[in-house]
């Protein structure tokens, strides 16, 4: 729960109306498609398919919303299979009781490491709605991708409803993409 500033009524998660249906979302290669380079950064920035990586996994912070409202963040390495982005989260884990109960999510990329020219603060983060896999083979798939055993977690894809890029190229820049855009 949580309290707005100036105000005395407390809030939760059930006070927010949430209405999925109305969201409109793409997959990942959908976004690819609509903007080739951003999606370029956001393969760099999550790591995703790097030359020592298990598999076609990456790394990123996964956002969620506890049954209280509030926010959980933990690291994940999310996996892009046939042009859709894919979570495995393990089964027992608050995060995915939280996205069973509340399919929004935000998922942000690593920070870049430090060079001898300071830091590079460049960043994507994604932001959707996470649908539950049923398929074995599927999650099988995912599992091997991300380096894990598949009977022990639940995947999820990840249906994209916005997508951010800031980066200092020729100025302070933020790229944004809603799904909405295309239609």
């Amino acid at each position: 729960m949580w309290m707005m500033r100036g105000q005395h009524r407390w809030f939760s998660a059930r006070d927010v109306e949430f209405e999925p249906e109305e969201t409109v979302v793409a997959t990942w290669n959908e976004l690819a498609i609509a903007r080739p380079l951003l999606i370029e950064r956001a393969r760099a920035l999550f790591l995703i398919e790097q030359p020592d990586a298990p598999g076609p996994a990456g790394l990123g912070y996964l956002a969620t919303v506890r049954a209280d409202g509030g926010p959980r963040v933990h690291p994940i390495s999310p996996a892009v299979l046939d042009g859709h982005l894919y979570a495995f989260i393990l089964r027992k884990t608050p995060k995915a009781a939280d996205l069973l109960r509340d399919p929004r999510f935000a998922l942000h990329s690593w920070p870049l490491p430090f060079t001898d020219e300071g830091f590079d603060d460049e960043e994507i983060h994604l932001v959707g709605r996470a649908i539950p896999v049923a398929d074995p083979a599927l999650i099988a798939r995912v599992g091997v991708a991300v380096g894990d055993d598949p009977t022990g977690g639940v995947v999820f894809e990840l249906d994209l409803v916005t997508a951010m890029h800031k980066h200092r190229r020729g100025g302070l820049t933020y790229d944004v993409w809603r799904a909405s855009d295309r239609h």
